[in-house]
């Protein structure tokens, strides 16, 4: 199986709004430079997580939005693969 095959097994498909961004830039161990957003979204049922997203410098145009996103969960990570934006409003 793919990796794609595997991510898009381990997916799961919400709703929320993003309530705050910010664009944080780490570096790793091995001395890279990684440059992601951390995303605070609030999901229908009210509750507020943190959420990863790699740069999309749009994405602030979508604060305190309704978006349909995929989301991977690993030890209490949660990375946001694809996001589905409302495309009427900013087009």
């Amino acid at each position: 199986m793919s990796l794609i095959q595997r991510l898009c097994e381990k997916s799961t498909f919400h709703h929320g709004i993003i309530r705050h961004i910010e664009k944080v830039i780490t570096k790793t161990e091995t001395g890279e430079i990684i440059s992601m957003y951390q995303l605070q979204i609030e999901y229908i049922n009210g509750e507020l997580y943190e959420h990863e997203y790699f740069p999309d410098d749009e994405i602030q145009l979508y604060l305190d939005e309704m978006v349909s996103f995929d989301c991977i969960i690993e030890n209490n990570v949660r990375n946001i693969i694809f996001i589905n934006k409302n495309i009427n409003k900013h087009t």
